[in-house]
């Protein structure tokens, strides 16, 4: 994301479609960050690196 950082891609994605299904991937953990997203309607959150099955799990589970 050359322009913005994920916080505010969510932002944008969350301005344009509430409905938008967002996963937070991040290599920090479950931080205060993800935490707010996670309060500003993120689906969910995945810890980096990840495993494919991982993904597809997630996934799966914000598009039920």
């Amino acid at each position: 994301m050359p322009r913005m950082g994920g916080r505010e891609a969510f932002i944008e994605m969350h301005r344009i479609s509430p409905l938008v299904p967002v996963i937070v991937c991040t290599g920090y953990g479950d931080n205060e960050e993800v935490q707010e997203l996670l309060t500003l309607g993120a689906s969910g959150m995945l810890a980096k690196p990840y495993q494919i099955s991982t993904l597809a799990m997630k996934l799966r589970q914000v598009m039920a």
